[in-house]
């Protein structure tokens, strides 16, 4: 089966062979196009030991999603793959370490695990942007410093919008209400050069979207539980497209100029991540230890 390119797709199968053949081949498996680029520009073109591969080149069938207890998606065919090949090759924490975001899964406590597969060290490789480093460079070169306030000060207005949207997807989940959020920016507005999200609005949108109005109250407290035990890190409460949807409407309210649309916000932070925003995070030792096909500490325990 071709993949997203046309080329056609690895089956697991001839993954397990290639591995087996060889046992100083080392591989890396990562959900999207995107990911694959940071991890090439983190270890170093050139330079890097392992073969990068997105998970779309990789034919994961619905039938071993399956068998693992799994759905579709990019992110559960990474952990899917991660715990196959574990079970079928004997050194594979040594020879394949798959990626995926932790999602939510990570709040809710119901990660997968697997020596073959790491988590993002928050909600997803995109909550890494959420750094002062990559936003004042973003404010700085980005916005031409035409914006007065600092980075820190834009995390912490964007942050605390993007934290309660964060928890009313993790409610709409924990409730099992089968609805996806409504759209969130017809309920935000600016004052200040603050956002500001009507939550009772949004609220409304969700009960009514799941035909749940008589659970209203029910799922105000289930978010401010969930709120209790969720940590204060922005990068722990943000999913990736609420924030470019968020910024870049921010932007086109206060600005005629830059960038404006969420995938155009999405390319520029992430051209302006650096190493040392990265550097020191588990992931990342973890990948640069993989990388150099040194023994991962934690199969060491």
């Amino acid at each position: 089966m071709p993949d997203g390119a046309g080329l056609p797709r690895r089956s697991v199968d001839e993954f397990v062979t290639l591995h087996s053949l060889d046992p100083e081949i080392r591989s890396v498996v990562v959900e999207g196009v995107r990911d694959a680029g940071v991890i090439r520009w983190y270890l170093g073109l050139g330079r890097s030991e392992a073969a990068i591969y997105t998970v779309g080149e990789i034919d994961v069938p619905g039938s071993l999603l399956a068998t693992h207890g799994l759905h579709g998606g990019n992110r559960d065919r990474v952990i899917c793959l991660a715990i196959e090949l574990a079970g079928r090759l004997p050194s594979a924490e040594n020879q394949i370490l798959c990626i995926a975001d932790a999602d939510v899964d990570r709040a809710l406590a119901t990660l997968r695990n697997s020596p073959a597969l790491a988590y993002t060290d928050y909600v997803s490789m995109d909550s890494y942007l959420l750094s002062t480093d990559v936003f004042d460079k973003f404010l700085r070169v980005g916005m031409s410093g035409r914006m007065e306030m600092g980075a820190g000060d834009l995390i912490a207005r964007l942050g605390a919008v993007l934290r309660r949207l964060f928890l009313i997807r993790l409610a709409i989940l924990t409730l099992r209400l089968g609805v996806s959020p409504p759209d969130f920016l017809a309920c935000c507005g600016i004052s200040d050069q603050a956002v500001r999200l009507n939550e009772k609005k949004l609220l409304d949108r969700v009960v009514q979207k799941a035909r749940a109005a008589p659970r209203r109250a029910e799922l105000e407290t289930e978010i401010s539980r969930l709120d209790r035990d969720l940590g204060r890190d922005p990068r722990d409460a943000a999913h990736g497209q609420d924030l470019f949807a968020l910024l870049a409407w921010f932007m086109r309210k206060q600005f005629r100029r830059g960038p404006r649309l969420p995938e155009d916000i999405s390319s520029v932070l992430y051209s302006c991540l650096d190493r040392q925003t990265l550097e020191g995070r588990p992931l990342f030792r973890r990948l640069r230890r993989f990388d150099r096909g040194e023994p991962d500490q934690l199969s060491l325990a």
